[in-house]
C-alpha cells in the first residue's frame, strides 16, 4: 500500500478516539418540559386613540399642539413659522397682516378652517392669521401635499386646520398675563354638561402698546449725521374674541365672534423725530361673525354628516390723511369688505 493511501486511516483513527471521549460527557438532548407563562394584556398608548386620527391624512401633516408652548406669549403666525415647507408673509411687523404660503402657492391657495368654518372669504380669498385667536385652540394641523377630499379644491397650496378645546368635565378657568412693551391678556372660559352634551364658553381679551425707542438712520445707513433716536409707535392693538360651542355627539352648534383694532405704524422717515409734531398713524379695525350648525348621521356601517356656515367679516380703514395731530379723527376713509 502506497504512503498516501496510508494518511487518510490514521485521521479516520484519531477521530473515532476523539469522539469516544466526549460525546458521553456532553448533556442529553432530550427535550425540556414546556413552562407556561402568565397571559398579560397590552394596551395601545393613549395617542392612537385621540380623535384626530381618524381625520389626518396619510400625506405629510404637521400637528402642533399651543398648549405645549403655553406660557411664551405666541399667536399663530408664531407658531406656524416652525412648521416645514410653511412660510408667513407678514406686514407692518411682527402684530401686523400675516398670511401663510406653503410650498410656494399664493396664500388664497391655502384654506384655512376653524372648527369646521371655511375662513377664507370671496371679498377677501387670502386669510389674515394674525387675526385668529389661539386662546381655546386644542391642535393646529397643517397639510402640505396631499389634501384631504373633505377640504375641497380650494385647498390647493395646503390647509390649516385648527381645531378648538372640547373639554372632558365641568369648569371655570381664568388666565391673566403680562408681556414687554405693555402687552395684557386675559382669558375667562367655562364648560359644563348641557342638554345632553357638552358646552364651552370663551371670552378673551388683549391689548399691546407696541411703543419702544429705537435709533433711526433716516433712511440714509451711511450717513451717520443725520442719524437720531427716536420712538416707534403705531405698533399697537386690541383683540377681543368671543367662542361658544356644543356638541352631543350627533349634534353640534359653533359660534364665534372676534374683534380686532390694529394700528399701523408710519414707515417714512423722519416723522418722529424729536420736534416734529407727532401725526397719527392709520388705523384698520377687523369685525368677523362666524355661525354654523351641523350632524352627524349613521346608515349601517356608513358614516355621513352635513354642516351649514355663516361667516360675515367687516373691515374699517382710517387713514387719517390730513389729520392735525391735535384733531385725530376728524377724517376718515373708510372701506368695507363682507361676505
Amino acid at each position: 500500500m502506497r504512503k498516501s493511501e496510508i494518511r487518510p486511516a490514521w485521521k479516520i483513527f484519531l477521530t473515532a478516539i476523539f469522539l469516544s471521549m466526549f460525546l458521553p460527557a456532553m448533556p442529553s438532548t432530550s427535550p425540556a418540559a414546556v413552562t407556561e407563562l402568565p397571559e398579560e394584556r397590552v394596551v395601545a398608548s393613549a395617542i392612537y386613540d385621540q380623535e384626530e386620527d381618524k381625520y389626518l391624512s396619510p400625506g405629510i401633516v404637521t400637528v402642533i399642539r399651543p398648549e405645549e408652548r403655553k406660557g411664551e406669549q405666541r399667536s399663530l403666525p408664531d407658531l406656524l413659522d416652525e412648521v416645514p415647507g410653511l412660510r408667513v408673509i407678514r406686514l407692518q411687523g411682527r402684530n401686523g397682516y400675516s398670511a401663510a404660503s406653503v410650498r410656494g402657492s399664493t396664500s388664497s391657495q391655502v384654506a384655512v378652517y376653524v372648527d369646521g368654518v371655511l375662513m377664507n372669504l370671496q371679498s377677501e380669498a387670502a386669510v389674515d392669521l394674525s387675526a385668529i385667536s389661539i386662546n381655546n385652540v386644542e391642535r393646529i394641523e397643517v397639510y402640505r401635499g396631499y389634501i384631504p377630499a373633505r377640504f375641497g379644491a380650494q385647498a390647493m397650496g395646503g390647509v390649516i386646520n385648527i381645531v378648538t378645546k372640547t373639554p372632558e368635565k365641568s369648569q371655570t378657568e381664568v388666565t391673566l398675563s403680562v408681556g414687554s412693551f405693555g402687552r395684557r391678556k386675559g382669558i375667562l372660559s367655562y364648560s359644563a354638561a348641557l342638554w345632553g352634551g357638552k358646552f364651552f364658553g370663551s371670552f378673551g381679551y388683549e391689548t399691546y402698546d407696541g411703543d419702544f425707542e429705537y435709533w433711526n438712520d433716516a433712511g440714509t445707513p451711511y450717513n451717520y449725521e443725520d442719524d437720531y433716536r427716536a420712538r416707534r409707535r403705531g405698533n399697537g392693538f386690541e383683540n377681543t374674541d368671543l367662542l361658544l360651542k356644543w356638541e352631543d355627539g350627533r349634534w353640534k352648534a359653533r359660534a364665534s365672534w372676534v374683534r380686532r383694532d390694529r394700528e399701523l405704524a408710519l414707515v417714512a422717515p423722519n416723522l418722529d423725530r424729536p420736534g416734529v409734531p407727532q401725526r397719527p398713524g392709520a388705523l384698520l379695525d377687523t369685525d368677523r361673525t362666524d355661525l354654523s350648525l351641523g350632524r352627524t348621521h349613521t346608515s349601517g356601517a356608513v358614516n355621513w354628516a352635513w354642516e351649514i356656515a355663516y361667516a360675515k367679516q367687516n373691515k374699517q380703514y382710517d387713514s387719517r390723511r390730513g389729520t392735525a395731530p391735535s384733531q385725530i379723527g376728524a377724517a376718515y376713509s373708510r372701506g368695507y369688505l363682507k361676505a
